[in-house]
């Protein structure tokens, strides 16, 4: 990611901080974290269910970290 920031002409730390922040929103899947792998193998909550909770929840972080990063950036250059 740095190295195509780089050769767009954009600040490749800047682009690499948000993509570390953005890749670290894995609510969807069970095995995406280890708190999400623990509940899953209880038994108690479901793979369709994780995967529309996790949805929802990675559009809002997705909104939110573009929201965040356009304004960042803005601020920053």
């Amino acid at each position: 990611v740095m190295a195509w920031a780089k050769m767009n002409d954009l600040d490749g730390l800047h682009v690499g901080l948000m993509t570390c922040v953005v890749t670290s929103f894995g609510f969807s899947f069970p095995m995406s974290t280890p708190p999400n792998a623990l509940v899953f193998a209880t038994g108690y909550v479901d793979f369709k269910s994780m995967l529309k909770v996790g949805a929802i929840l990675n559009i809002l972080a997705i909104l939110v970290m573009a929201t965040v990063g356009y304004y960042w950036t803005q601020f920053i250059m």
